[in-house]
């Protein structure tokens, strides 16, 4: 649930006033009753005017929503690209980046066909805070490009990717650091933060202007229909107010209502649409919604995760394990001796053992990958659409994190690791654990600190 959408059901009194009431519509149709016979003659000579507007309005409707939907695919167009070169080095990818970025130039045209239509402050700070995160993620993409670049050696680089400077502790990393560092850039929670800035942005951009629009829209339809019907006697006033009324209750209750309704289905939040009456609603479904939803997430959160160590914990180990179709590999990983560091260090050292282990472990595999800490020191990562054609790389990985937690830690003991990997067989699942946790103590029994796959 946004922001703003907490805000409302915090204060429903205060927002839904904006919000037309039905009551005060019908009392309109009465009014309107009276004034259409007085006003049909000298509303006629504008009815061509109306129309023509009418067409105008629409005009510029349907170029504001496409120019809006442009904007969001060339935005995400460019994120794509970027990410694949980020992931497999293909220089065209950074080329089809760079051609969409500075030649086909789809977001500016779109931003062009967009600022031409701001007319209200709201909207165009909305479009100009969506243009300066979208130029800074552009700026951070060409960063991450540029640090791929270097790690590759490819050649040439682009001018306006050798243009981003690299810091001098980036530019001192190694190649495959930079690899991650790249990675972490496109990929992390920070660029997911900066493109959902600039998608909210965009959206409230568009929605302000639409609205503007869609408010011209309805208020020319219904002036069109006001002078139609003035210029009729009598007999049609009677169905022209029927026809508004039918009108009034679509927009404000009928597709209100099968909105929520889509909502409900979805378990999402209610759209603040409808009239006021319906909005009261809203308010109240969409604050209860948001609690339970903090609550299910926080009780999801910890029925999953290792308290210790935040990767998943055995119950979920053992849920994975059973769902997981097709190929997959089974890590089973082991701290060499670990009783003998709770004996002589004491319990909270073993504590922080066990953390620095399954950092190392969880930063090794792929986010399709899937860590748990299935005993005391016990670890396990299921690699699914893993096969034994993938052993030269789990090793790479394994040797990684064997790398990682040799490595000295002021006021913690030296500790290794060893590992028992097996893949899934024609026996089935109920095998693999089996499998991988004899390959584990045969690299146990061959003096630790290794790994073994499992015939």
């Amino acid at each position: 649930m946004s922001e703003n959408t907490v805000q409302s059901a915090a204060s429903p009194e205060r927002d839904a006033i904006h919000a037309p009431k039905l009551k005060t519509l019908h009392t309109i149709d009465v009014v309107l009753a009276a004034i259409l016979v007085a006003a049909a003659i000298v509303l006629a000579g504008g009815l061509i005017q109306v129309n023509g507007q009418s067409e105008s309005v629409h005009s510029r409707y349907n170029e504001c929503a496409n120019a809006a939907s442009d904007l969001m695919i060339a935005s995400d167009y460019l994120t794509n690209e970027c990410r694949m070169f980020v992931l497999t080095g293909d220089r065209s990818y950074m080329d089809n980046y760079l051609e969409e970025l500075l030649t086909t130039k789809r977001r500016d045209k779109a931003v062009a066909t967009l600022s031409a239509e701001v007319g209200d402050e709201s909207a165009a700070t909305e479009l100009v805070a969506a243009l300066a995160e979208s130029n800074e993620l552009a700026m951070r993409e060409f960063y991450a490009m540029k640090l791929v670049c270097e790690a590759d050696g490819i050649e040439p680089i682009p001018e306006s990717v050798a243009a981003a400077e690299l810091s001098d502790t980036d530019e001192a990393l190694s190649p495959s650091d930079k690899i991650v560092l790249a990675k972490e850039m496109v990929l992390g929670n920070q660029y997911q933060v900066m493109k959902k800035i600039i998608e909210t942005d965009v959206d409230d951009c568009a929605t302000e202007l639409v609205k503007g629009l869609e408010e011209s829209v309805f208020t020319l339809e219904r002036e069109t229909d006001r002078l139609l019907m003035s210029l009729l006697a009598i007999a049609f006033c009677l169905m022209a107010l029927v026809l508004f009324t039918a009108i009034s209750n679509y927009v404000l209750v009928t597709r209100p209502m099968k909105k929520h309704e889509a909502d409900l289905r979805a378990e999402r939040p209610l759209a603040d649409v409808g009239c006021y009456e319906i909005r009261r609603v809203v308010y109240a479904y969409n604050e209860l919604l948001r609690r339970v939803n903090e609550r299910t997430t926080f009780l999801r959160h910890e029925a999953e995760t290792d308290a210790l160590t935040g990767v998943l914990n055995r119950g979920s180990y053992d849920k994975i394990l059973a769902e997981v179709q097709g190929d997959c590999a089974l890590v089973l990983i082991d701290i060499d001796h670990f009783k003998k560091v709770n004996d002589e260090y004491g319990h909270e050292v073993g504590d922080e053992v066990l953390k620095r282990v399954a950092n190392a472990i969880n930063s090794s595999f792929r986010s399709s990958d899937f860590v748990c800490r299935i005993g005391g020191d016990e670890f396990a990562a299921i690699l699914p659409k893993a096969t034994r054609e993938n052993k030269d790389a789990i090793a790479a990985k394994l040797d990684h994190i064997a790398d990682i937690v040799r490595t000295d830690v002021e006021g913690q003991p030296h500790v290794t690791v060893s590992f028992g990997i097996a893949f899934r067989s024609a026996l089935g699942v109920n095998n693999l654990y089996h499998d991988a946790d004899r390959a584990l103590y045969a690299s146990k029994n061959s003096g630790r600190a290794r790994y073994t796959f499992s015939d």
